[in-house]
C-alpha cells in the first residue's frame, strides 16, 4: 500500500479543518495540488504549463507593445533627421514631453548634429525608467538602420536617466 507523501496530508487536513469550521479552502493548497509530486510528469508539466500561460501571454503582449513603441520613435526621430529643412540648417537641439498613453512621465531631449545623433530619455516613475531601458538596444538598432536607408547616418548614443 502506497503512503501519501507528507504535502499531500497536510493539504488533506486543511481542507478538513476548513470544512468543519466553515472557513474557505486553502487557495495555496488548491494551487498546489495542480502540481501534485504524485502526478507523472508529463501531466505535471501540463498543469504548470497552464499556470504558466497567462503570465508568459502577458509578458508577450507587453513586450510586443514596447518594441512597436521604439520603432515609432525611431522612425519618428528618423523621419525629423532627414528633413530638408532639419539638414541645412546646423545643429539642433529638442526636448520634447512624451503622450502619456504612450510613456508616462517621460521627456525626450534629441541632439543632432552632422555626425551625431544623441537622445535622453529622463523619466519621473522608475518603471518607466526601467522599460525604456530595457529597450534601448531595439531603439538604437532601429535608429541606426533607418538612418543608414535615409543617407543621413549619424553616430547614434542614447541614455536613460
Amino acid at each position: 500500500m502506497r503512503r501519501a507523501a507528507p504535502q499531500t496530508d497536510r493539504r488533506r487536513r486543511i481542507r478538513r479543518h476548513a470544512g468543519r469550521h466553515g472557513g474557505p479552502p486553502d487557495t495555496d493548497a488548491d494551487a498546489d495540488d495542480d502540481l501534485d509530486a504524485d502526478a507523472p510528469p508529463a501531466e505535471r508539466a501540463r498543469r504548470l504549463d497552464a499556470q504558466v500561460q497567462p503570465f508568459v501571454a502577458a509578458l508577450g503582449a507587453e513586450q510586443i507593445r514596447v518594441v512597436e513603441l521604439m520603432r515609432f520613435v525611431a522612425a519618428h526621430v528618423a523621419d525629423f533627421c532627414s528633413d530638408a529643412a532639419v539638414l541645412e540648417n546646423g545643429n539642433w537641439t529638442i526636448r520634447l514631453r512624451l503622450d502619456l498613453d504612450l510613456l508616462p512621465g517621460c521627456t525626450l531631449e534629441l541632439h543632432l548634429s552632422y555626425f551625431d545623433l544623441a537622445l535622453r530619455f529622463d523619466a519621473d516613475a522608475p518603471e518607466i525608467r526601467q522599460l525604456v531601458f530595457r529597450h534601448v538596444h531595439v531603439l538604437h538598432e532601429q535608429l541606426a538602420n533607418l538612418l543608414h536607408r535615409l543617407a543621413v547616418a549619424r553616430h547614434v548614443s542614447i541614455e536613460v536617466a
